[in-house]
């Protein structure tokens, strides 16, 4: 688990980070990263910007819709 999360996005070249923590989301989308919200029993009353998904199978259709 790196603690610098934008350098290690940057480090790997990431460009979809699936997260359930919002900091991480905007560290993410800070470095150009498309930033998408895991809901998790901690988070889901949260008001996120950033799109939800709730399980894998959503994260893989959501991620294929941006390939399009």
């Amino acid at each position: 688990c790196a603690t610098d999360k934008k350098s290690a996005l940057k480090k790997e070249n990431v460009s979809v980070l699936i997260d359930d923590a919002v900091f991480n989301l905007n560290a993410a989308k800070s470095v150009g990263v498309i930033p998408i919200m895991f809901s998790s029993k901690w988070n889901y009353k949260e008001n996120s910007p950033y799109p939800r998904v709730k399980c894998w199978g959503e994260a893989v259709k959501f991620i294929k819709e941006l390939e399009k």
